[in-house]
């Protein structure tokens, strides 16, 4: 979606916000694992299984013909990848099984750890011996305590530092 300058201006500068004021410009060449898309709109549509990727892209262009105003410029492109079928009923691969199987295995230690910790007094880990030290390990309530305390030897201003990349570590990723 592009705006022109044959566009009236408040049109280019509905479209200017929407773009988030052309911070990040991008093409639909970009990978869009990191760039951020703010140029391009994603649409998704429902079409019979029957139609292929050229068909959806015509028809789409044909559809957005009724719609194109002055200066407005819509370039829908429509790959070869971005058309699927839902497929009803099917097995799931032996490595996805695994995977699950992997992370279901360390959800279920985290939770029996943090049960073991909520029911039990252990004042001190680190007096413990090596098997208990190694369940209270996955305990949430402990790692969540240890996250959030502060001690007296700390800068508190690493915790904003590391605030602030996780933030934008969140925003390269997901815008």
């Amino acid at each position: 979606l592009e705006a022109t300058a044959a566009a009236l201006p408040s049109l280019r500068a509905a479209v200017h916000r929407m773009q988030a004021g052309a911070f990040v410009r991008s093409k639909h060449s970009d990978p869009g694992h990191f760039a951020p898309r703010w140029s391009t709109l994603r649409w998704g549509l429902c079409v019979p299984a029957a139609c292929n990727d050229s068909e959806v892209e015509a028809g789409l262009r044909h559809f957005l013909q009724g719609y194109q105003l002055p200066g407005i410029m819509v370039d829908p492109v429509i790959k070869p990848g971005m058309c699927y079928t839902t497929q009803r009923g099917t097995v799931l691969p032996f490595l996805t099984l695994v995977t699950l199987g992997f992370f279901g295995g360390i959800l279920m230690l985290a939770v029996v750890s943090t049960m073991v910790d909520t029911n039990s007094n252990y004042p001190n880990a680190e007096k413990l011996e090596r098997r208990d030290r190694a369940v209270l390990a996955f305990s949430l309530r402990r790692n969540w305590q240890a996250l959030v305390s502060r001690r007296t030897d700390e800068l508190p201003v690493i915790h904003g530092i590391r605030s602030v990349f996780t933030i934008m570590l969140f925003a390269a990723h997901k815008l």
